[in-house]
């Protein structure tokens, strides 16, 4: 659904890729060399509003965070992701549509305990399921 287009995504865009070194769902491996700078996402919540002919529309929210040893890369490559999913639109391979992607929150910065720079946006994606 929604989580294997966003990856699809990001791994489709030639800007996060010549940066990223690989996306992962909750959590980022710890940093290393193989995977530095690098991204993950989480669900962080949504909603749906059902009509009577439909499941209606559905707001996910993500949590999608650039992880690197050095803040410029992890900044970079946050910017990058958002300048590729603020755009995304169209029908996925399981027939989700997405409608529109909402930039909630552009950037919360902060160092982990593993001392890499994580910097974090949340996104609502807005989608409707397969009639």
């Amino acid at each position: 659904m929604v989580d294997a287009g966003l990856v699809a995504r990001l791994a489709a865009d030639a800007a996060v890729k010549a940066l990223s070194k690989g996306t992962w769902q909750v959590a980022a491996p710890p940093i290393s060399p193989d995977v530095d700078p690098c991204l993950s996402y989480r669900f962080v919540g949504g909603s749906n509003e059902i009509t009577f002919n439909t499941s209606g529309v559905f707001r996910q929210r993500i949590e999608l965070t650039a992880h690197s040893a050095d803040a410029g890369k992890a900044a970079d490559l946050r910017d990058k992701a958002i300048a590729a999913l603020l755009d995304w639109t169209g029908r996925l391979s399981d027939g989700v549509f997405v409608l529109e992607v909402l930039l909630l929150n552009p950037g919360t910065d902060f160092i982990g305990e593993d001392r890499a720079f994580h910097r974090m946006c949340e996104f609502y994606v807005l989608y409707t399921m397969p009639s």
